[in-house]
């Protein structure tokens, strides 16, 4: 199965996460990570989800194997990287301008992240649990690529859509894209038009109880 094409990846690209979870909660899906969220101001990902895998403890140096995780991954997917949560760096700046020059949409990761003033200076989409400068070199293993990970209590499948901004990140089941971008796109319509009513002096719960039925 292919990942979510140019077109929708840009459609997805429009639509913001808090969007996107109101419409997974409409269809009875969990997909919004738990502690998971940009390390600079800005950030926007939509990317097809790049999945891997690190287990941390007293390894050899090549065991880090981030330069092959970057190498392997594909323009415009999403290195999703699952760590446990550690403490431990499994990303940086120099790996961020790697990716960022590739061509990789942007980087998620269920532990640390270190250098994130060279990330928000180049302002690539880094989202993280933690920040933290202990390096993985000789700590962090990578044990599998492209398989299931689990990232922010959310399982994620390669080529599942992830979509990140200033809220958080979002998980898109691969087989329910579309539909779930036509949910968001509605989600959108309505709270614009409850948007423009508020501005012309309408109160917010007298437009939330118009609109609740959509």
């Amino acid at each position: 199965m292919s990942g979510p094409s140019t077109r929708l990846l840009r459609e997805f690209q429009r639509i913001s996460t808090s969007s996107l979870s109101d419409a997974l909660d409409k269809l009875g899906i969990s997909g919004v990570m738990n502690g998971v969220y940009p390390v600079c101001d800005g950030a926007k990902l939509a990317g097809a989800a790049f999945t891997v895998k690190g287990i941390v403890g007293n390894y050899a140096f090549e065991d880090f194997a981030i330069g092959q995780v970057i190498d392997s991954a594909k323009r415009g997917e999403a290195i999703v990287i699952d760590l446990g949560g550690h403490r431990v760096s499994s990303w940086g700046g120099l790996a961020s301008a790697s990716a960022r020059l590739k061509g990789i949409a942007g980087v998620v990761v269920d532990g640390a992240v270190r250098d994130v003033d060279e990330i928000r200076a180049m302002k690539y989409p880094v989202f993280a649990r933690h920040v933290a400068p202990i390096s993985g070199k000789r700590r962090v293993k990578i044990v599998s690529v492209g398989e299931a990970v689990s990232c922010g209590g959310i399982t994620v499948q390669p080529l599942d859509l992830v979509v990140g901004d200033g809220t958080g990140v979002a998980v898109v089941p691969r087989e329910r894209v579309q539909e779930l971008l036509e949910i968001a796109r509605s989600i959108e319509e309505k709270e614009g038009k409850i948007r423009r009513e508020i501005k012309r002096g309408a109160s917010f719960s007298e437009v939330a109880r118009k609109y609740s039925h959509i």
